[in-house]
């Protein structure tokens, strides 16, 4: 079973570095994580939007975070 920081420490240099979107979701007891990057114009690759509807399915509260927009 995966916690929270578990997954968090795992992508803790993407993060900081503003690299990637991640996306944290529960499947059950534990933490799921997974990176998505932007195309060229800074959208979502069709296949990403996709899985990112998939993990909304699995856990409707999942959060995509990117260090880029913090303050």
């Amino acid at each position: 079973m995966a916690s929270l920081r578990d997954m968090v420490s795992e992508y803790q240099d993407d993060l900081r570095n503003g690299i990637a979107w991640l996306a944290f979701w529960r499947e059950g007891r534990s933490w799921q994580a997974e990176a998505f990057h932007l195309d060229l114009d800074d959208t979502l690759y069709p296949e990403d939007r996709a899985r990112l509807a998939e993990i909304q399915a699995a856990d409707p509260r999942a959060v995509v975070v990117n260090d880029a927009y913090r303050e």
